[in-house]
């Protein structure tokens, strides 16, 4: 699976990284938290979002908000202008296009 038109490998498809007959070394921080679910509902048009749980995220990195509906092009990929001291609460570089809801429904 890939792009419409991309090389298709045998027996991997075309989204991958793979070695073949050697190793692969990945260099980079550990992150003990990639990803975490929104504390709170985050509304349309706040630039502010509130975590569950402590993260060690920084000013000028980049985060994906997921969709949160039925319609995955609802996601947003923005920039984290600051973080508070809890880790917790990010205020955004812009304001949401589209509300993130926090609860879950069963």
């Amino acid at each position: 699976m890939g792009l419409q038109g991309a090389k298709q490998l045998p027996s991997v498809g075309s989204k991958m990284i793979a070695v073949y007959g050697g190793n692969l070394i990945a260099h980079g921080k550990p992150r003990p938290v990639t990803w975490t679910r929104l504390a709170s509902t985050a509304a349309a048009g706040t630039n502010t979002i509130t975590l569950n749980e402590a993260v060690d995220w920084v000013a000028g990195e980049k985060v994906i908000i997921a969709a949160t509906g039925f319609d995955h092009n609802e996601s947003e990929l923005m920039l984290i202008q600051s973080i508070d001291a809890t880790n917790k609460v990010i205020t955004l570089s812009a304001n949401l296009e589209y509300t993130h809801y926090a609860a879950t429904q069963n």
